[in-house]
């Protein structure tokens, strides 16, 4: 009877305070344009406009705008008016926002401001940034334990950083393997098919214990167990202006798959890794949704906004450069063969 009565007073005491009137300030309830658009070095220029949802918590999608003008500067001279694209919205039903383009091509050094402004809104909404000079990867090696029940593989990748205050990094890996089948057709001859196999992880593409990635994880995210983010974000402080040799473990599952993968009747393997040099901007962002997703796991944890550069609205204007390196074995596609396609998420 202690126990219960124990129980009940915790409870109590847990939920007593549970119920409390959030008032919010006047600028949270107001509508605000929404400009995002994360531009890529050597790509053309392509933003989304939106509305806010002026109550937190509100049940509505984001509005996307039409009818916006945005204008795009190129190192502080205007450059163009950018064009709502039907045929990407039409294509891309699920973004949040209109899709604008332009003809602008981001190069490596130069600033860009984006400015939007809608007649429903009284101030015009904008943000500057520069494009970052990429860092290069050097070299990619593979060590491959063949001993380890699921071929273990380390990556050791050489990046070139470049000679800047602050350097700002995402790596992503993707892993793909085809596996070839040849059958008869009933006329006499074969039909040759190639499964394709897409590796999906909910999560960090790598595994890794290696300084540089270790700094950039929280505190919060070792107390509560959330280390492995779904981004694998990095800075060079530790090795700024020299060659690094960043150390990760690729995800067991999909190597055990693609080293096993027989380069016969089509199939296939690769492992393609992207590093992509980030404006501060992007990071930030990055960064502040990755803790956004963590802290949102638990019962006892404050909100956390998430980064914003948009003068007089929301949103993220920033830029990345992305250096592609590639392991593969076989050829894909080839002539006279049938693909099908899907995907493993792990």
């Amino acid at each position: 009877m202690k126990q219960i009565v124990l129980y009940t007073l915790f409870g109590l005491l847990l939920f007593s305070n549970c119920s409390k009137v959030v008032e919010f300030e006047q600028s949270y309830l107001e509508q605000k344009l929404v400009v995002n658009a994360i531009l890529t070095t050597d790509s053309l220029v392509q933003v989304e406009v939106s509305t806010n949802k002026p109550i937190p918590g509100e049940l509505k999608t984001f509005e996307k705008i039409a009818d916006a003008q945005v204008k795009l500067f190129v190192d502080g001279n205007e450059t163009e008016i950018l064009n709502y694209s039907d045929s990407l919205n039409r294509l891309h039903s699920y973004n949040t926002g209109g899709i604008y383009i332009g003809n602008t091509c981001i190069r490596a050094g130069r600033s860009y401001q984006v400015k939007v402004s809608h007649p429903a809104y009284n101030e015009v909404a904008s943000a500057v940034v520069t494009a970052v000079i990429p860092a290069q990867i050097k070299n990619i090696s593979l060590i491959i334990d063949s001993l380890s029940a699921n071929n273990m593989v380390e990556a050791i990748i050489s990046i070139d950083d470049p000679i800047e205050d602050n350097n700002y990094y995402l790596l992503n890996v993707h892993y793909r393997a085809g596996k070839g089948y040849v059958y008869p057709n009933g006329f006499g001859d074969s039909t040759r098919m190639v499964m394709v196999m897409d590796y999906l992880s909910s999560r960090s593409p790598v595994e890794s214990r290696d300084p540089v990635l270790a700094e950039t994880n929280d505190a919060d995210s070792y107390i509560f167990g959330m280390d492995n983010s779904y981004f694998t974000l990095f800075t060079d402080r530790l090795f700024n202006g020299r060659e690094y040799h960043l150390r990760v473990k690729l995800k067991n599952r999909a190597c055990y798959d693609i080293l096993n993968t027989e380069i016969i009747d089509g199939g296939f393997y690769s492992i393609s890794f992207e590093l992509a040099t980030l404006s501060k901007e992007v990071y930030l962002y990055l960064k502040s949704m990755q803790k956004f997703d963590v802290v949102t796991d638990g019962v006892l944890t404050e909100p956390v906004p998430v980064y914003t550069n948009i003068e007089n609205g929301l949103g993220i204007i920033g830029i990345q450069s992305i250096n592609y390196y590639k392991f593969e074995a076989g050829k894909y596609p080839i002539d006279g063969y049938e693909y099908s396609y899907g995907s493993y998420g792990y």
